[in-house]
């Protein structure tokens, strides 16, 4: 499920809130970049991606997310780099994210080994006018929570964010391991202070040709922030390349089983793919929401960024 929300703890710590507040994906399968800076420049494209997430729709306060990522091969630079940007709503919550990444990529035995580096910024505000207590007094526009640890109005505030990870892509299968907020950014909001958990994930994906027309997808995905753990098993079911659907499950006993989610994409053209994820609920959530709508829209051009000028051709009028 979503990490813990950020106001889960105030009751025991009053000035001091842990959170690790990264995003949920259905699509990770069509974009690794997003979680792993090592894969900047892997698809040997420039590639763009756009996605937007509604996450437990009916339910209030629940999650919305979205982003733009881009990353591309850099020869000169032995590798790809990228940027990433990404806004977050949960509740009162407000978190904006801008990351760029470098990637160095070497051959080694069958396949490509990328290492990639990513730095950025954290921006996470705490908008008060939407929060409510037990004992607070709430008239026309008077807020008062009768809690000094909590704003009465939009507070913000941003930190640096380090993430490292690791790809190692071969013709058939690639993996991956990444750790975001490896810093652990530390963002002050007044009398509130938070703290980011570092969040590791790894996944494992297979490219598997059945005939010239057919080809399946398997891949597993694991996050953790070291306290909690969750698991996406899917499947994706290409047809010439060009339409796929498949399923994921997200969970791996009974106190994990968040969502089973539907996946189906088109190519719309050479270069441009959609994909759409519809989520079903597993968790007690299921009562109270009416599932979670995911849609991302990416472009590819085969292109290398920085490429070594060719010589300037010296025609011989004599070969003419």
């Amino acid at each position: 499920m979503r990490s813990t929300l950020l106001f889960a703890a105030l009751g025991l710590f009053p000035f001091l809130a842990n959170s690790q507040q990264v995003a949920q994906y259905s699509l990770f399968l069509l974009n690794p970049f997003h979680q792993n800076p090592a894969y900047a420049g892997m698809d040997f494209a420039i590639s763009a991606t756009a996605g937007a997430r509604a996450q437990w729709v009916g339910l209030e306060g629940s999650p919305d997310s979205r982003f733009i990522d881009a990353h591309a091969p850099f020869e000169q630079l032995r590798g790809g780099i990228g940027f990433q940007l990404e806004s977050d709503r949960i509740g009162a919550e407000r978190n904006n994210q801008l990351h760029v990444a470098y990637s160095y990529q070497k051959s080694m035995g069958s396949g490509i080994l990328a290492v990639g580096i990513g730095a950025g910024l954290i921006q996470k505000g705490i908008d008060g006018n939407l929060l409510r207590t037990p004992g607070g007094f709430y008239q026309d526009q008077n807020i008062n929570h009768q809690d000094i640890t909590l704003p009465q109005t939009l507070v913000q505030g941003s930190s640096p964010s380090l993430s490292l990870g690791l790809v190692y892509q071969m013709p058939s299968a690639e993996i991956g391991l990444s750790v975001r907020q490896l810093n652990q950014p530390s963002i002050d909001l007044g009398i509130l202070h938070v703290r980011m958990l570092p969040s590791a994930a790894a996944y494992l994906r297979f490219n598997l040709e059945l005939n010239r027309l057919w080809s399946v997808h398997p891949a597993l995905q694991l996050q953790t922030d070291g306290i909690q753990y969750q698991t996406n098993a899917g499947l994706l079911v290409k047809y010439n390349n060009s339409l796929f659907l498949g399923a994921t499950l997200r969970g791996y006993h009974s106190n994990s089983l968040d969502a089973v989610c539907a996946l189906v994409g088109t190519n719309l053209g050479e270069r441009w793919k959609m994909a759409y994820a519809y989520d079903i609920s597993l968790s007690p959530l299921q009562q109270v929401n009416q599932g979670s709508h995911e849609i991302a829209l990416q472009y590819t051009l085969p292109r290398t960024l920085g490429a070594r000028r060719q010589p300037k051709i010296i025609y011989n009028p004599r070969n003419l």
